[in-house]
């Protein structure tokens, strides 16, 4: 399945360009796989995930240059609808290590 989803404009000079990346677990260490953002600097945009089926995880964030510690990416599983269900980084762990 292939997922997209639409971006607020930014300011360029102060976040870098939205990402989203599917979630798997490599070890104990959970491993970001990369999507597609489409997309001007600074404008509205579509994040693209290609090859993520319903019950797996992602996320979506964007780097903030001024403050890193809000840089933290939401963490989301997919849902039968095709929309993402909140959750958090440790039920993900605890959901891929079983």
């Amino acid at each position: 399945m292939k997922i997209t989803r639409d971006t607020d404009s930014y300011n360029e000079r102060r976040h870098g360009k939205p990402w989203i990346a599917k979630i798997t677990l490599v070890g104990n260490d959970l491993k970001f796989h990369f999507g597609a953002w489409l997309g001007d600097k600074g404008e509205e945009g579509i994040l693209i995930l290609d090859e993520i089926e319903v019950g797996e995880f992602y996320a979506i964030g964007r780097k903030d240059f001024r403050q890193p510690r809000n840089s933290k990416p939401n963490y989301y599983q997919l849902g039968g609808d095709g929309q993402g269900i909140e959750t958090t980084k440790p039920n993900i762990y605890k959901a891929l290590a079983t």
